[in-house]
């Protein structure tokens, strides 16, 4: 009973002591930004997040899903051509504030895992997926983004990690 009757006091104790402590404490100063790299005329700034879509999503060579991190909101993918091994891809995006990002096509090649799996590594250096430009926020964007992942042909599905740079043009930054 005294045990209980310690551990009780304690623990009041901190019920009290901590928002106090916290209170005297003060607000937390806000953490400064990463810096980013400088370009004439405009800035670059690391991105990175995951990707997970659907294939067959409106048709066979095409996906559609959804992007979190960095560059969140909704992804697609048209694959233009493919030997099964090698595939040459369009890809889409919208990011959550309503702005679209440009890409060259690149080819993804694969490796299988087995009859219905395929791991991608296609997208990391020297083939990364290159923005050419946007909408909004992305309007005259440059950079590169790599991603690795797997496609399950037997479910439908994919799954990437991405990460890379854009480079922002001057006027565009918020």
């Amino acid at each position: 009973m005294r045990f209980r009757s310690s551990v009780t006091k304690a623990l009041a104790a901190l019920v009290v002591f901590i928002p106090v402590l916290a209170a005297m404490s003060g607000a937390s100063p806000t953490p400064k930004a990463a810096p980013h790299a400088r370009r004439a005329g405009g800035h670059c700034t690391p991105v990175g997040g995951t990707i997970m879509t659907n294939l067959g999503a409106i048709d066979q060579n095409t996906t559609m899903g959804t992007a979190t991190g960095d560059l969140r909101g909704a992804v697609g993918a048209k694959i233009l051509n493919s030997d099964g091994v090698n595939f040459l891809i369009e890809h889409h995006w919208v990011t959550e504030a309503g702005d679209t990002i440009f890409f060259n096509p690149v080819t993804e090649v694969a490796t299988p895992l087995n009859p219905t799996n395929l791991q991608i590594f296609g997208l990391t250096l020297p083939h990364p997926i290159e923005v050419t430009g946007g909408t909004g926020r992305f309007d005259g964007a440059t950079g590169s983004i790599g991603a690795f992942g797997t496609l399950d042909f037997g479910h439908g599905e994919t799954v990437f990690r991405y990460s890379g740079q854009v480079c922002f043009q001057e006027q565009n930054e918020r």
